[in-house]
């Protein structure tokens, strides 16, 4: 028997007894569901914890709790739960009609978990206890309610190995765990893509710790002046606007006020932030954040004087990873808007 977990291993609890819904149907067809998640794939598999935050968010959750280790991971989200009746499809929930956003979000997770070699996964959520290892699946009935959801994952001896090594790479020696200088793969991936989640994000006992930095265009006069003076921040000003009814938004706690030319007070939760570079390039760039979660940097609106904007896309489509835009009707809409703000 292999000693990592495998799609099969997943798919074995879409068969589990009581799949039905509540019309007493089955709603998703194990075959097709099957030949989809073979499919399925993140270009960085350890991105599965950031699926899970924008579950997390999505689910409107309070906080998002993140430890790990070379031996395990341990998430701790307060403020949401999954239905109890569904854990156990939680594998097919990324393609079945009617799946909340949330359940797609850690579906995807689930999924791409075993593209990192893990040995098993526990989901516990309200009275349920759902397992998934090698071999099988197992579902366990709870006498005391969780108030939440905890994820336990467990690492492979091969998995365990790569973290070591990852460890003695890239860790300072008497490095606080969690800190800058000894991070693992998920708490990197966490502070650099997911400052800005309208949570409180808790990476191994440290808040989210990115910035917004911004790399002027050269200048042989301003490189020269710049031996002679005082270093100024790189933008000038400020804006933002916050999200209208109806509408999701983020936290710019990754905005670094010592950068900022006048210091004003920390904008509430916002829509769209612009920074507004004292030397701006020919074209703007967008952070853009989708439930939560920051997506590729784009260059956009090419030829003028720009700025910088984090703008949340929660409403734009992602490909079926889910981190990366689609550029259609709706993102040129968005890019209208922001061009707006520049006028």
């Amino acid at each position: 028997m292999s000693k990592n977990l495998s799609l099969d291993d997943l798919l074995q609890s879409l068969q589990h007894e009581g799949q039905q819904d509540s019309s007493g149907q089955f709603s998703l067809d194990v075959h097709k569901a099957a030949a989809k998640i073979r499919s399925f794939q993140l270009a960085d598999p350890f991105q599965y914890c950031l699926r899970w935050l924008q579950g997390a968010v999505t689910g409107q959750a309070r906080l998002f709790q993140w430890k790990s280790n070379p031996l395990a991971v341990d998430c701790h989200i307060d403020g949401c739960t999954l239905p109890p009746h569904r854990i156990h499809r939680l594998p097919g929930l990324l393609f079945e009609e009617g799946a909340s956003a949330a359940e797609r979000h850690f579906s995807a997770g689930l999924n791409a978990v075993i593209q990192t070699k893990a040995r098993a996964v526990h989901i516990t959520s309200q009275n349920i206890k759902a397992t998934w290892r090698p071999g099988g699946y197992k579902q366990e009935e709870l006498k005391k309610p969780f108030p939440g959801i905890h994820i336990e994952l467990e690492r492979s001896p091969r998995d365990i190995l790569s973290q070591f090594w990852h460890a003695a790479n890239h860790h300072h020696v008497g490095s606080r765990a969690g800190s800058r200088t000894a991070r693992d793969h998920e708490q990197t991936l966490l502070h650099q893509q997911g400052a800005c989640a309208p949570l409180i994000l808790d990476i191994q006992s440290y808040s989210p710790d990115w910035t917004l930095t911004y790399e002027e265009p050269f200048s042989a006069w301003r490189a020269f002046t710049s031996l002679l003076n005082l270093p100024q921040p790189p933008f000038r000003s400020e804006d933002w606007r916050t999200p209208e009814k109806g509408q999701t938004g983020f936290y710019p706690r990754s905005r670094n006020q010592a950068q900022m030319g006048d210091k004003q007070l920390s904008p509430p939760l916002c829509r769209v932030y612009i920074a507004y570079p004292r030397h701006p390039h020919l074209y703007s760039l967008l952070y853009p954040i989708k439930d939560g979660v920051m997506l590729p940097r784009l260059e956009i609106l090419q030829g003028r004087y720009g700025a910088v904007f984090l703008a949340d896309v929660s409403h734009l489509h992602t490909d079926l990873t889910g981190l990366r835009l689609v550029q259609d009707e709706a993102f040129t809409q968005l890019v209208e808007e922001l061009q707006g703000l520049l006028a």
